[in-house]
């Protein structure tokens, strides 16, 4: 149970990790940059269902394990989920608080 929240927490972070990267380093509204980055984690959640790395032959890489990943979980989908509606959420209220 505490290895399955401590791996959801661990999606939670990628996705805001990579939205803050696409913020940064791209001029695109917040919107989106983080349905990109939602779409992109989604992305990499199928080919790991799919076993790509196993397709490429790289099911021993180090490297490839873990930027790619080799397991797929929905607990991984639904803490991209709710990552993406914390990111909208912050962002609304960082720029509501700059307004004033």
């Amino acid at each position: 149970m505490i290895l399955n929240n401590c791996i959801c927490l661990c999606s939670y972070i990628e996705l805001t990790l990579l939205y803050c990267a696409v913020r940064t380093v791209l001029k695109v509204r917040m919107l989106p940059a983080a349905i990109g980055v939602l779409l992109f984690s989604f992305w990499i959640e199928f080919l790991q269902y799919c076993d790509f790395i196993y397709w490429l032959g790289w099911e021993h890489s180090t490297l490839a394990r873990t930027v790619i990943g080799h397991s797929a979980a929905w607990e991984d989908v639904w803490a991209y989920i709710g990552g993406f509606f914390l990111i909208v959420l912050f962002e609304s209220l960082r720029r509501r608080s700059l307004r004033q």
